[in-house]
């Protein structure tokens, strides 16, 4: 289905590129006389969209190893949230016990804000990318990440989605980006169970199986504020495990669909030093790297265990010249905009002057 002669005559392939989804071909004719140049669009199916293993700029592929066997995985994961993270054992064998287990099609990660449930999904899964999670049933081939929000950026700019179905769609969608660079206007028309068995047959079409498919929803609790749309929610969730893929949820309440669950509490004392004295060597805090273990188990009490805040805590004493005690009200006593203020100037700090300019 590529071409290879053009008027008896060998073809030069000078350029073969995706516009649109479809394969457009350039190429000029082997021959001194008369070479001038042609394209044409290329079918479904040609030799480029192979290579190209149906996957889309968004999605990564590494290959791990499997029974012996490499395998490739396809994933738009984002990195780790943090290059420190401490304890979580309970929770980690958790989820490769999930994972190990394809009969169960949703796991939900719940507890409260600041516990680390991101942080915990993101690190088991970049450790699944990265081929240090050995399992024993066969790794998702697609591993498609969705940060769950009501908004979405157009052409036209921010435009606020309508509803619970709006936003999810939004996460199909995003699987879709796999299979086609730009999507078709029809998959914006679809809507609910609509487009969740087109983008099924689309998969089915290509080979892929409910196995294969691993969707990662991240701050459920952000859809649905009304017993209502918690309803419509868990109905969108549970069909897309039938039909769709295996689905992974981080949210801060037990959501009503059914679930394997994975509470995420507060980390134990021992736990919290350990992070404290681990994000102090990376920053060298002296503060916190010259405190005494009693010292440290106190602030870890009064910073309810949370890893969020211990991370913000350390860094702040890093940036500043106050002392313990006073890093500590001034962290416990800010507003949430105020902490996440804090958290972005800390990021600006950490990234380079190029990347700067990009965001500026």
């Amino acid at each position: 289905r590529t071409p290879l002669l053009r008027g008896g005559r060998s073809i030069v392939v000078s350029g073969v590129a995706p516009r649109k989804s479809i394969w457009k071909f350039q190429g000029q004719p082997l021959d001194w006389q008369s070479s001038d140049g042609f394209s044409v669009d290329l079918p479904s199916g040609s030799v480029f969209e192979e290579f190209e293993s149906g996957a889309g700029v968004r999605f990564t592929s590494v290959d791990v190893e499997h029974e012996g066997k490499p395998f490739s995985i396809f994933s738009n994961v984002p990195v780790r949230q943090t290059s420190t993270f401490e304890g979580r054992i309970p929770e980690l064998d958790k989820l490769r016990t999930w994972m190990n287990e394809p009969q169960d099609q949703t796991l939900l990660i719940f507890g409260d804000g600041g516990f680390g449930k991101t942080t915990l999904a993101l690190e088991y899964l970049n450790r699944l990318h990265e081929g240090q999670e050995t399992l024993t049933v066969q790794p998702p081939s697609i591993i498609s990440y969705y940060s769950a929000k009501m908004t979405r950026w157009t052409d036209q700019g921010l435009e606020h989605l309508q509803g619970v179905s709006g936003a999810m769609e939004e996460c199909v969608r995003e699987l879709l980006f796999f299979l086609y660079d730009v999507l078709d206007k029809d998959f914006y028309k679809l809507s609910r169970t609509g487009l969740i068995d087109r983008a099924a047959a689309e998969f089915a079409a290509q080979g892929f199986k409910r196995n294969d498919i691993l969707l990662v929803v991240d701050n459920t609790e952000t859809l649905a504020n009304s017993p209502e749309e918690t309803e419509e929610l868990a109905a969108f969730l549970k069909h897309v495990s039938r039909k769709l893929g295996r689905v992974l949820l981080t949210s801060r309440r037990r959501e009503l669909t059914a679930f394997e669950p994975l509470q995420v509490s507060a980390l134990s004392d021992a736990e919290c030093v350990a992070l404290m004295r681990r994000i102090a060597d990376e920053h060298n805090v002296v503060a916190i790297k010259q405190a005494g273990e009693h010292t440290l188990r106190k602030l870890a009490k009064k910073l309810s265990h949370k890893p969020l805040l211990v991370d913000i805590l350390v860094k702040y004493l890093a940036r500043t010249t106050v002392g313990i005690d006073e890093a500590v009200e001034q962290v416990i006593g800010r507003s949430d905009d105020q902490l996440a203020e804090f958290l972005y100037e800390d990021a600006w700090q950490r990234i380079n002057e190029l990347q700067r300019d990009v965001f500026l």
